[in-house]
Protein backbone atom coordinates (compact mmCIF):
# COMPACT_ATOMS: atom_id res chain seq x y z
CA UNK A 1 0.00 0.00 0.00
CA UNK A 2 1.45 3.59 -0.87
CA UNK A 3 2.10 6.63 1.28
CA UNK A 4 1.04 5.05 4.47
CA UNK A 5 3.10 7.70 6.42
CA UNK A 6 0.57 10.24 5.38
CA UNK A 7 -2.43 8.48 6.71
CA UNK A 8 -4.68 10.68 8.64
CA UNK A 9 -5.90 9.57 11.99
CA UNK A 10 -9.35 10.81 11.02
CA UNK A 11 -11.60 8.72 8.88
CA UNK A 12 -15.13 9.30 7.75
CA UNK A 13 -17.32 6.35 6.83
CA UNK A 14 -20.47 6.69 4.76
CA UNK A 15 -22.62 3.59 5.13
CA UNK A 16 -24.98 2.96 2.31
CA UNK A 17 -24.78 0.87 -0.79
CA UNK A 18 -21.90 -0.75 1.06
CA UNK A 19 -19.57 2.17 0.15
CA UNK A 20 -16.68 3.02 2.51
CA UNK A 21 -14.68 6.24 2.02
CA UNK A 22 -11.28 6.17 3.51
CA UNK A 23 -9.19 9.37 3.73
CA UNK A 24 -5.50 8.67 3.31
CA UNK A 25 -3.92 12.02 3.09
CA UNK A 26 -4.54 13.11 -0.45
CA UNK A 27 -4.72 9.65 -2.06
CA UNK A 28 -7.88 7.74 -2.52
CA UNK A 29 -8.49 4.27 -4.02
CA UNK A 30 -11.53 2.23 -5.08
CA UNK A 31 -12.35 -0.99 -3.42
CA UNK A 32 -13.72 -3.35 -5.84
CA UNK A 33 -17.35 -3.85 -5.51
CA UNK A 34 -17.78 -0.21 -4.22
CA UNK A 35 -18.47 3.08 -5.97
CA UNK A 36 -15.96 5.76 -4.76
CA UNK A 37 -15.29 9.59 -5.08
CA UNK A 38 -11.93 11.39 -4.45
CA UNK A 39 -11.48 15.02 -2.96
CA UNK A 40 -8.35 17.24 -3.20
CA UNK A 41 -9.38 20.16 -0.72
CA UNK A 42 -11.65 20.22 2.32
CA UNK A 43 -12.62 23.54 4.12
CA UNK A 44 -13.21 22.99 7.74
CA UNK A 45 -14.77 26.05 9.56
CA UNK A 46 -12.94 27.32 12.74
CA UNK A 47 -14.13 29.71 15.40
CA UNK A 48 -12.67 31.25 18.62
CA UNK A 49 -13.90 34.06 20.87
CA UNK A 50 -11.10 36.48 21.99
CA UNK A 51 -12.10 38.16 25.30
CA UNK A 52 -11.07 41.74 26.42
CA UNK A 53 -8.24 41.72 28.99
CA UNK A 54 -7.57 44.60 31.44
CA UNK A 55 -4.39 46.66 31.10
CA UNK A 56 -1.48 45.87 33.41
CA UNK A 57 1.06 48.20 35.05
CA UNK A 58 4.46 47.58 33.53
CA UNK A 59 7.30 46.35 35.70
CA UNK A 60 9.63 49.20 36.51
CA UNK A 61 6.94 51.74 35.65
CA UNK A 62 4.62 51.23 38.61
CA UNK A 63 2.57 54.19 39.89
CA UNK A 64 4.58 56.93 41.61
CA UNK A 65 4.10 60.43 43.03
CA UNK A 66 6.12 63.28 41.64
CA UNK A 67 7.48 64.88 43.65
CA UNK A 68 7.50 62.14 46.24
CA UNK A 69 5.35 63.07 49.24
CA UNK A 70 6.64 61.63 52.52
CA UNK A 71 6.71 62.25 56.24
CA UNK A 72 10.00 64.07 55.83
CA UNK A 73 8.91 65.98 52.75
CA UNK A 74 5.14 66.39 52.84
CA UNK A 75 3.09 68.28 50.29
CA UNK A 76 1.96 71.74 51.20
CA UNK A 77 -1.65 72.76 50.85
CA UNK A 78 -1.96 74.01 47.28
CA UNK A 79 0.96 71.86 46.23
CA UNK A 80 0.50 69.68 43.14
CA UNK A 81 1.18 65.95 43.14
CA UNK A 82 1.64 64.34 39.74
CA UNK A 83 0.87 60.62 39.53
CA UNK A 84 2.75 58.69 36.83
CA UNK A 85 2.67 55.13 35.54
CA UNK A 86 3.07 53.08 32.35
CA UNK A 87 0.57 50.32 31.50
CA UNK A 88 0.24 47.80 28.68
CA UNK A 89 -2.96 46.45 27.25
CA UNK A 90 -2.71 42.92 25.80
CA UNK A 91 -5.35 43.91 23.29
CA UNK A 92 -3.20 46.85 22.31
CA UNK A 93 -5.94 49.28 23.27
CA UNK A 94 -5.37 52.70 24.87
CA UNK A 95 -6.07 53.14 28.56
CA UNK A 96 -6.97 55.62 31.29
CA UNK A 97 -5.38 55.84 34.73
CA UNK A 98 -7.56 56.79 37.70
CA UNK A 99 -6.27 57.52 41.22
CA UNK A 100 -8.75 56.77 44.01
CA UNK A 101 -8.67 57.20 47.76
CA UNK A 102 -10.12 53.71 48.26
CA UNK A 103 -9.33 50.36 46.67
CA UNK A 104 -12.42 50.42 44.51
CA UNK A 105 -12.98 51.15 40.80
CA UNK A 106 -16.12 50.82 38.68
CA UNK A 107 -15.71 49.92 35.02
CA UNK A 108 -17.56 52.24 32.70
CA UNK A 109 -20.60 50.99 30.81
CA UNK A 110 -19.02 52.12 27.58
CA UNK A 111 -15.67 53.54 26.63
CA UNK A 112 -13.88 55.90 29.03
CA UNK A 113 -12.09 55.84 32.36
CA UNK A 114 -13.20 53.92 35.39
CA UNK A 115 -14.76 55.77 38.29
CA UNK A 116 -13.90 55.74 41.97
CA UNK A 117 -16.52 54.94 44.56
CA UNK A 118 -17.44 58.63 44.80
CA UNK A 119 -16.33 61.99 43.53
CA UNK A 120 -14.86 62.72 46.94
CA UNK A 121 -12.72 59.62 46.62
CA UNK A 122 -11.45 60.56 43.19
CA UNK A 123 -8.03 62.20 43.15
CA UNK A 124 -7.43 62.48 39.41
CA UNK A 125 -7.87 60.76 36.04
CA UNK A 126 -5.49 60.79 33.11
CA UNK A 127 -6.33 61.42 29.50
CA UNK A 128 -6.50 58.49 27.09
CA UNK A 129 -3.00 57.06 26.83
CA UNK A 130 -1.58 54.64 24.25
CA UNK A 131 -0.67 51.19 25.52
CA UNK A 132 2.88 51.15 26.84
CA UNK A 133 3.09 54.94 27.16
CA UNK A 134 3.17 56.95 30.39
CA UNK A 135 -0.09 58.19 31.82
CA UNK A 136 -0.17 61.17 34.19
CA UNK A 137 -2.70 63.05 36.23
CA UNK A 138 -2.44 65.71 38.94
CA UNK A 139 -3.96 66.40 42.30
CA UNK A 140 -3.78 69.68 44.22
CA UNK A 141 -3.48 69.19 47.98
CA UNK A 142 -6.32 70.75 49.95
CA UNK A 143 -6.77 71.99 53.47
CA UNK A 144 -9.35 69.25 54.00
CA UNK A 145 -6.85 66.50 53.27
CA UNK A 146 -5.60 64.57 56.21
CA UNK A 147 -1.93 64.25 57.06
CA UNK A 148 -1.80 60.68 55.76
CA UNK A 149 -3.68 60.04 52.48
CA UNK A 150 -3.85 56.53 51.03
CA UNK A 151 -4.24 56.21 47.23
CA UNK A 152 -4.83 53.42 44.73
CA UNK A 153 -4.02 53.56 41.02
CA UNK A 154 -6.19 51.79 38.46
CA UNK A 155 -5.89 51.49 34.70
CA UNK A 156 -8.93 50.80 32.52
CA UNK A 157 -8.80 50.20 28.74
CA UNK A 158 -10.84 52.05 26.18
CA UNK A 159 -13.01 49.18 24.98
CA UNK A 160 -16.69 48.69 24.32
CA UNK A 161 -16.55 46.32 27.23
CA UNK A 162 -13.89 48.07 29.34
CA UNK A 163 -11.75 46.16 31.80
CA UNK A 164 -9.92 47.68 34.78
CA UNK A 165 -6.86 46.51 36.65
CA UNK A 166 -6.57 45.82 40.35
CA UNK A 167 -5.57 48.76 42.53
CA UNK A 168 -1.87 49.48 42.84
CA UNK A 169 -0.20 51.61 45.56
CA UNK A 170 3.29 51.77 44.14
CA UNK A 171 6.31 49.88 45.34
CA UNK A 172 6.31 49.20 49.06
CA UNK A 173 8.80 51.25 51.03
CA UNK A 174 9.30 53.90 48.40
CA UNK A 175 8.67 57.58 49.33
CA UNK A 176 6.84 57.99 46.01
CA UNK A 177 4.35 55.24 46.81
CA UNK A 178 1.06 55.51 48.70
CA UNK A 179 0.24 57.32 50.90
CA UNK A 180 0.92 60.96 50.18
CA UNK A 181 1.20 63.42 53.06
CA UNK A 182 -0.35 66.88 53.27
CA UNK A 183 1.23 69.30 55.71
CA UNK A 184 -1.11 71.63 57.59
CA UNK A 185 -0.15 74.90 59.22
CA UNK A 186 0.36 74.89 63.00
CA UNK A 187 -2.08 76.71 65.23
CA UNK A 188 -0.69 79.64 67.22
CA UNK A 189 -3.15 81.25 69.60
CA UNK A 190 -1.18 83.14 72.26
CA UNK A 191 2.26 84.51 73.12
CA UNK A 192 3.86 85.86 76.30
CA UNK A 193 7.32 86.74 77.61
CA UNK A 194 8.84 87.17 81.05
CA UNK A 195 10.25 90.68 80.67
CA UNK A 196 11.16 93.16 82.05
CA UNK A 197 14.67 91.86 82.61
CA UNK A 198 18.03 93.33 83.52
CA UNK A 199 21.00 93.30 81.15
CA UNK A 200 22.74 89.94 81.36
CA UNK A 201 19.50 88.12 82.11
CA UNK A 202 17.38 86.01 79.77
CA UNK A 203 14.07 86.94 78.14
CA UNK A 204 11.94 83.88 77.31
CA UNK A 205 8.91 83.86 75.02
CA UNK A 206 6.31 81.10 75.39
CA UNK A 207 3.83 80.33 72.62
CA UNK A 208 0.53 78.51 72.86
CA UNK A 209 0.88 76.49 69.67
CA UNK A 210 0.55 72.95 68.30
CA UNK A 211 0.41 71.13 64.97
CA UNK A 212 -2.67 69.31 63.63
CA UNK A 213 -0.39 66.73 61.98
CA UNK A 214 1.41 66.07 65.29
CA UNK A 215 4.56 67.50 63.81
CA UNK A 216 6.92 69.31 66.16
CA UNK A 217 6.83 73.10 66.21
CA UNK A 218 9.33 75.82 67.04
CA UNK A 219 9.17 79.51 67.89
CA UNK A 220 11.22 82.15 66.07
CA UNK A 221 11.43 85.77 67.31
CA UNK A 222 12.53 88.40 64.79
CA UNK A 223 13.53 92.04 65.09
CA UNK A 224 11.37 93.16 62.15
CA UNK A 225 8.09 92.10 60.61
CA UNK A 226 7.46 91.57 56.92
CA UNK A 227 6.07 95.08 56.47
CA UNK A 228 9.43 96.48 57.57
CA UNK A 229 11.68 94.22 55.55
CA UNK A 230 11.74 91.34 58.02
CA UNK A 231 9.46 88.39 58.65
CA UNK A 232 10.51 84.78 58.13
CA UNK A 233 11.60 82.59 55.23
CA UNK A 234 12.24 78.86 55.37
CA UNK A 235 11.84 78.87 59.13
CA UNK A 236 14.35 81.66 59.81
CA UNK A 237 14.14 85.42 60.28
CA UNK A 238 14.75 87.65 57.31
CA UNK A 239 17.41 89.87 58.82
CA UNK A 240 18.24 89.82 62.51
CA UNK A 241 16.57 87.64 65.10
CA UNK A 242 16.28 87.79 68.85
CA UNK A 243 16.20 84.00 69.15
CA UNK A 244 15.36 80.72 67.42
CA UNK A 245 13.80 78.06 69.62
CA UNK A 246 14.08 74.28 69.55
CA UNK A 247 11.48 71.96 68.04
CA UNK A 248 8.99 70.67 70.59
CA UNK A 249 5.75 68.73 70.60
CA UNK A 250 3.75 71.85 71.48
CA UNK A 251 3.92 75.25 73.18
CA UNK A 252 7.45 76.05 72.01
CA UNK A 253 9.70 78.57 73.75
CA UNK A 254 12.49 80.82 72.60
CA UNK A 255 15.09 82.55 74.80
CA UNK A 256 17.25 85.61 74.27
CA UNK A 257 20.22 85.85 76.61
CA UNK A 258 21.13 89.50 76.83
CA UNK A 259 24.68 90.74 76.89
CA UNK A 260 26.01 92.03 80.17
CA UNK A 261 25.59 95.51 78.70
CA UNK A 262 22.30 96.22 76.95
CA UNK A 263 20.49 99.42 76.09
CA UNK A 264 17.44 100.02 78.25
CA UNK A 265 14.00 100.38 76.72
CA UNK A 266 11.19 98.50 75.04
CA UNK A 267 12.01 96.54 71.91
CA UNK A 268 9.87 95.16 69.07
CA UNK A 269 9.84 91.37 68.88
CA UNK A 270 7.82 89.70 66.10
CA UNK A 271 6.92 86.08 66.84
CA UNK A 272 6.49 83.24 64.37
CA UNK A 273 5.69 79.55 64.81
CA UNK A 274 6.73 77.01 62.17
CA UNK A 275 6.49 73.24 62.06
CA UNK A 276 9.29 70.75 61.54
CA UNK A 277 9.02 71.37 57.79
CA UNK A 278 9.23 75.16 58.28
CA UNK A 279 5.59 75.64 57.38
CA UNK A 280 4.49 78.80 59.22
CA UNK A 281 1.35 79.12 61.27
CA UNK A 282 -1.30 81.43 59.90
CA UNK A 283 -3.52 83.85 61.73
CA UNK A 284 -3.78 83.87 65.49
CA UNK A 285 -0.64 85.27 67.08
CA UNK A 286 1.55 84.75 64.04
CA UNK A 287 3.71 87.89 63.48
CA UNK A 288 2.36 89.50 66.65
CA UNK A 289 4.66 92.07 68.25
CA UNK A 290 5.52 90.63 71.66
CA UNK A 291 7.62 93.54 72.86
CA UNK A 292 10.09 93.05 75.69
CA UNK A 293 11.55 95.53 78.14
CA UNK A 294 15.11 95.89 79.36
CA UNK A 295 15.33 97.64 82.71
CA UNK A 296 17.30 100.81 83.20
CA UNK A 297 20.20 100.13 85.54
CA UNK A 298 21.55 102.78 87.86
CA UNK A 299 25.18 103.66 87.19
CA UNK A 300 27.77 102.31 89.61
CA UNK A 301 30.72 104.43 90.77
CA UNK A 302 34.01 102.77 91.77
CA UNK A 303 37.71 103.54 92.19
CA UNK A 304 37.30 107.06 93.54
CA UNK A 305 40.59 108.87 94.24
CA UNK A 306 41.37 112.40 95.35
CA UNK A 307 44.68 113.92 94.25
CA UNK A 308 45.81 110.37 93.43
CA UNK A 309 45.82 109.61 97.14
CA UNK A 310 48.41 112.29 97.96
CA UNK A 311 48.07 115.13 100.44
CA UNK A 312 46.98 118.38 98.84
CA UNK A 313 49.49 121.19 98.71
CA UNK A 314 47.94 124.59 98.10
CA UNK A 315 49.56 127.68 96.61
CA UNK A 316 49.59 131.14 98.17
CA UNK A 317 46.90 133.54 97.16
CA UNK A 318 45.73 131.48 94.17
CA UNK A 319 44.02 128.23 93.28
CA UNK A 320 45.34 124.80 92.41
CA UNK A 321 43.61 122.15 90.32
CA UNK A 322 43.10 118.93 92.23
CA UNK A 323 41.95 115.84 90.37
CA UNK A 324 39.14 113.58 91.46
CA UNK A 325 39.13 110.35 89.47
CA UNK A 326 36.48 107.66 89.30
CA UNK A 327 35.23 104.75 87.23
CA UNK A 328 31.55 104.69 86.23
CA UNK A 329 29.89 101.49 85.05
CA UNK A 330 26.44 101.51 83.44
CA UNK A 331 25.00 98.18 82.31
CA UNK A 332 22.93 100.06 79.75
CA UNK A 333 26.10 101.38 78.10
CA UNK A 334 28.52 104.26 78.56
CA UNK A 335 26.27 106.55 76.55
CA UNK A 336 23.48 105.98 79.06
CA UNK A 337 25.37 108.08 81.61
CA UNK A 338 24.14 111.64 81.34
CA UNK A 339 26.25 113.45 83.93
CA UNK A 340 28.92 112.88 86.55
CA UNK A 341 29.89 115.32 89.26
CA UNK A 342 31.82 115.29 92.50
CA UNK A 343 31.58 116.84 95.95
CA UNK A 344 34.97 117.50 97.55
CA UNK A 345 34.79 118.40 101.22
CA UNK A 346 36.24 118.32 104.67
CA UNK A 347 34.94 115.17 106.27
CA UNK A 348 32.97 116.67 109.16
CA UNK A 349 30.92 119.08 107.05
CA UNK A 350 27.76 118.52 105.05
CA UNK A 351 28.43 118.95 101.36
CA UNK A 352 25.62 117.60 99.22
CA UNK A 353 24.33 120.44 97.09
CA UNK A 354 25.26 123.81 95.72
CA UNK A 355 23.77 125.49 98.77
CA UNK A 356 26.57 123.97 100.83
CA UNK A 357 29.34 125.27 98.62
CA UNK A 358 32.06 126.93 100.65
CA UNK A 359 35.62 127.30 99.33
CA UNK A 360 36.94 126.68 102.83
CA UNK A 361 35.48 123.22 103.20
CA UNK A 362 32.99 122.20 100.46
CA UNK A 363 33.34 122.26 96.69
CA UNK A 364 30.17 121.25 94.92
CA UNK A 365 29.18 120.45 92.27
CA UNK A 366 32.45 119.73 90.48
CA UNK A 367 31.84 118.72 86.87
CA UNK A 368 33.47 115.46 85.77
CA UNK A 369 34.41 114.65 82.19
CA UNK A 370 34.79 111.26 80.60
CA UNK A 371 38.40 110.44 79.78
CA UNK A 372 38.77 110.29 76.03
CA UNK A 373 38.68 106.75 74.58
CA UNK A 374 38.15 105.23 78.03
CA UNK A 375 34.68 103.85 77.36
CA UNK A 376 34.52 100.09 76.88
CA UNK A 377 31.08 99.49 75.37
CA UNK A 378 31.15 95.74 75.98
CA UNK A 379 31.37 96.35 79.74
CA UNK A 380 29.78 99.80 80.02
CA UNK A 381 32.83 101.06 81.89
CA UNK A 382 34.33 104.54 81.49
CA UNK A 383 36.80 106.65 83.47
CA UNK A 384 36.08 110.19 84.60
CA UNK A 385 38.22 113.08 85.85
CA UNK A 386 36.86 115.99 87.88
CA UNK A 387 39.10 119.03 88.36
CA UNK A 388 38.58 120.91 91.60
CA UNK A 389 39.89 124.47 91.68
CA UNK A 390 40.82 124.68 95.37
CA UNK A 391 41.39 128.06 96.95
CA UNK A 392 44.51 128.84 98.95
CA UNK A 393 42.46 129.20 102.11
CA UNK A 394 40.84 125.73 102.04
CA UNK A 395 40.85 124.30 105.56
CA UNK A 396 44.01 122.37 106.48
CA UNK A 397 43.65 119.03 108.22
CA UNK A 398 47.22 118.24 109.14
CA UNK A 399 48.77 118.61 112.60
CA UNK A 400 48.31 121.70 114.75
CA UNK A 401 45.12 122.83 113.09
CA UNK A 402 41.54 122.91 114.34
CA UNK A 403 40.68 120.12 111.89
CA UNK A 404 43.24 117.42 112.62
CA UNK A 405 40.41 114.95 113.25
CA UNK A 406 39.15 115.49 109.70
CA UNK A 407 40.45 114.77 106.27
CA UNK A 408 39.23 115.63 102.78
CA UNK A 409 36.90 113.30 100.92
CA UNK A 410 35.37 113.08 97.47
CA UNK A 411 31.85 111.83 96.73
CA UNK A 412 31.32 111.09 93.03
CA UNK A 413 27.75 111.01 91.69
CA UNK A 414 26.64 109.60 88.33
CA UNK A 415 23.18 110.14 86.80
CA UNK A 416 21.84 108.35 83.73
CA UNK A 417 19.31 109.41 81.11
CA UNK A 418 16.50 107.93 83.20
CA UNK A 419 17.63 109.98 86.24
CA UNK A 420 18.82 106.87 88.08
CA UNK A 421 21.85 107.69 90.20
CA UNK A 422 24.79 106.03 91.84
CA UNK A 423 27.56 107.42 94.01
CA UNK A 424 30.61 106.46 96.00
CA UNK A 425 32.46 108.26 98.77
CA UNK A 426 36.21 107.96 98.89
CA UNK A 427 37.03 105.44 101.58
CA UNK A 428 40.33 106.88 102.79
CA UNK A 429 40.63 110.63 102.65
CA UNK A 430 43.68 112.80 102.11
CA UNK A 431 44.98 115.76 104.07
CA UNK A 432 45.11 119.38 102.99
CA UNK A 433 48.46 120.62 104.23
CA UNK A 434 48.84 123.84 106.16
CA UNK A 435 50.03 126.72 104.00
CA UNK A 436 51.81 129.54 105.83
CA UNK A 437 51.82 132.60 103.70
CA UNK A 438 51.48 136.33 103.93
CA UNK A 439 52.17 139.50 102.03
CA UNK A 440 53.27 142.87 103.48
CA UNK A 441 52.45 146.28 102.19
CA UNK A 442 54.29 149.37 103.29
CA UNK A 443 57.97 150.06 104.00
CA UNK A 444 60.03 151.01 107.03
CA UNK A 445 61.47 154.37 106.02
CA UNK A 446 62.01 156.33 109.18
CA UNK A 447 62.60 159.56 107.27
CA UNK A 448 65.12 162.24 108.22
CA UNK A 449 66.04 162.48 111.88
CA UNK A 450 68.80 164.26 113.79
CA UNK A 451 71.03 162.62 116.33
CA UNK A 452 69.19 162.31 119.60
CA UNK A 453 65.81 162.37 117.86
CA UNK A 454 63.24 159.59 117.49
CA UNK A 455 59.82 159.09 116.03
CA UNK A 456 57.59 160.44 118.73
CA UNK A 457 55.01 157.86 117.81
CA UNK A 458 55.64 154.54 116.17
CA UNK A 459 54.09 155.63 112.90
CA UNK A 460 55.76 153.63 110.17
CA UNK A 461 53.09 151.06 109.28
CA UNK A 462 53.53 147.54 107.84
CA UNK A 463 50.28 145.76 106.96
CA UNK A 464 50.34 141.94 106.88
CA UNK A 465 47.78 140.07 104.79
CA UNK A 466 47.58 136.25 105.07
CA UNK A 467 47.91 134.34 101.77
CA UNK A 468 47.70 130.82 103.14
CA UNK A 469 45.18 128.75 105.03
CA UNK A 470 46.21 129.20 108.66
CA UNK A 471 45.99 131.78 111.36
CA UNK A 472 49.38 133.47 111.72
CA UNK A 473 51.66 135.24 114.13
CA UNK A 474 55.08 136.61 113.27
CA UNK A 475 58.68 136.50 114.39
CA UNK A 476 60.49 139.83 114.19
CA UNK A 477 64.25 140.35 114.11
CA UNK A 478 66.71 142.70 112.50
CA UNK A 479 70.27 143.01 111.35
CA UNK A 480 72.68 144.05 114.12
CA UNK A 481 73.29 147.48 112.62
CA UNK A 482 71.92 150.01 110.23
CA UNK A 483 74.93 151.42 108.36
CA UNK A 484 75.77 153.83 105.65
CA UNK A 485 77.67 150.95 104.05
CA UNK A 486 75.23 148.23 104.94
CA UNK A 487 76.98 145.60 102.92
CA UNK A 488 80.03 145.84 105.15
CA UNK A 489 78.82 147.88 108.10
CA UNK A 490 82.25 149.12 108.95
CA UNK A 491 82.93 150.21 112.52
CA UNK A 492 86.12 151.99 111.61
CA UNK A 493 86.75 155.62 112.51
CA UNK A 494 84.14 157.83 110.97
CA UNK A 495 81.49 155.14 110.84
CA UNK A 496 78.75 155.17 113.45
CA UNK A 497 76.38 152.21 112.92
CA UNK A 498 72.97 152.41 114.54
CA UNK A 499 72.33 149.34 116.68
CA UNK A 500 69.18 147.29 116.03
CA UNK A 501 67.94 147.94 119.55
CA UNK A 502 67.20 151.53 118.55
CA UNK A 503 64.21 150.25 116.56
CA UNK A 504 60.90 149.58 118.22
CA UNK A 505 57.52 148.18 117.02
CA UNK A 506 54.02 148.06 118.36
CA UNK A 507 50.87 146.11 117.55
CA UNK A 508 48.57 149.10 117.74
CA UNK A 509 48.73 152.66 116.56
CA UNK A 510 49.46 155.77 118.56
CA UNK A 511 52.13 154.14 120.67
CA UNK A 512 54.87 156.50 121.83
CA UNK A 513 58.44 155.49 121.18
CA UNK A 514 59.04 156.00 124.86
CA UNK A 515 56.28 153.53 125.86
CA UNK A 516 58.02 150.73 127.67
CA UNK A 517 54.96 148.47 127.76
CA UNK A 518 53.53 148.54 124.26
CA UNK A 519 56.61 149.44 122.27
CA UNK A 520 58.85 146.41 121.79
CA UNK A 521 62.57 146.64 121.18
CA UNK A 522 63.76 144.89 118.05
CA UNK A 523 66.59 142.42 118.49
CA UNK A 524 68.78 140.25 116.34
CA UNK A 525 67.07 137.10 117.60
CA UNK A 526 63.53 136.37 116.37
CA UNK A 527 60.87 137.41 118.80
CA UNK A 528 57.33 136.11 118.57
CA UNK A 529 54.80 138.75 117.79
CA UNK A 530 51.24 137.70 118.58
CA UNK A 531 49.47 139.34 115.69
CA UNK A 532 46.75 136.66 115.84
CA UNK A 533 45.78 137.16 112.23
CA UNK A 534 42.82 134.80 111.66
CA UNK A 535 42.80 132.14 109.01
CA UNK A 536 41.55 133.55 105.71
CA UNK A 537 37.97 132.67 104.90
CA UNK A 538 37.86 134.26 101.47
CA UNK A 539 40.09 135.78 98.86
CA UNK A 540 39.82 139.06 100.75
CA UNK A 541 41.18 138.05 104.14
CA UNK A 542 41.55 140.10 107.28
CA UNK A 543 45.09 141.38 107.90
CA UNK A 544 46.91 143.15 110.71
CA UNK A 545 49.41 146.01 111.00
CA UNK A 546 52.57 146.68 112.98
CA UNK A 547 53.89 150.14 113.77
CA UNK A 548 57.57 151.06 113.72
CA UNK A 549 59.90 153.82 114.99
CA UNK A 550 63.59 154.51 115.65
CA UNK A 551 65.85 156.58 117.89
CA UNK A 552 69.05 158.14 116.47
CA UNK A 553 71.79 158.03 119.06
CA UNK A 554 73.77 161.21 119.71
CA UNK A 555 77.05 161.44 117.85
CA UNK A 556 75.71 159.54 114.87
CA UNK A 557 77.41 160.73 111.72
CA UNK A 558 75.28 162.09 108.97
CA UNK A 559 74.33 159.82 106.14
CA UNK A 560 71.72 157.47 104.84
CA UNK A 561 71.61 154.37 107.02
CA UNK A 562 70.28 151.06 105.78
CA UNK A 563 69.55 147.75 107.44
CA UNK A 564 67.34 144.72 107.21
CA UNK A 565 64.45 143.58 109.36
CA UNK A 566 63.19 140.01 109.06
CA UNK A 567 59.54 139.07 109.50
CA UNK A 568 58.68 135.37 109.56
CA UNK A 569 55.18 133.87 109.67
CA UNK A 570 54.31 131.37 112.36
CA UNK A 571 51.17 129.28 112.59
CA UNK A 572 49.13 130.72 115.38
CA UNK A 573 47.40 128.80 118.11
CA UNK A 574 44.21 127.21 116.80
CA UNK A 575 42.18 129.24 119.24
CA UNK A 576 43.24 132.38 117.41
CA UNK A 577 42.05 131.24 113.97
Amino acid sequence: MKNTKNLSTTRIFALGSLVVLALFGCTFFLIKGFKTRAYTTVDIPTEVTVGNASPKFMDGYEPVESPASSTTSPTAIGGVITFKANAEDSNGEPYYMTICRTNSITEPDTTGPGTCSSAANTLCTSIETASGQQATCQYTAKAGDSWNNEWYAFVCDNNAQPACSAGHQGLTGEDASSPFYVNHAPTFTAISNNSPKNPGETVTWTATASDPDNNQVKLVVCKKDAANGGGISNGACVGESWCVGELSASNPTCSYEMDEVHVAGTFDAYVYVVDAHNLPASGGSQEANSTFTVNNMAPVVTNVTLNDGNNIVLEENTTVNVDVKATVTDKNGCSNVQSVYANVYRSSVTCTNIGHHNPNNCYTPVTCNQVENSCVESSGVANYVCKVSMQFHADPTDANTPYTADNWLANVHATDVATATGNLVLGTGVEVNSLLGFSITGTINYGELEPGDSNEYLDKVLTTTPTGNTGINQDHSGSEYMCTDFDTCSTASGFTPIYVSNQKYALTSNILYSDTTNAFVLGTSPATVLLKIPKPLSTSPTGASTYWGINIPGGTATGVYSGSNTITAQKSATGDW
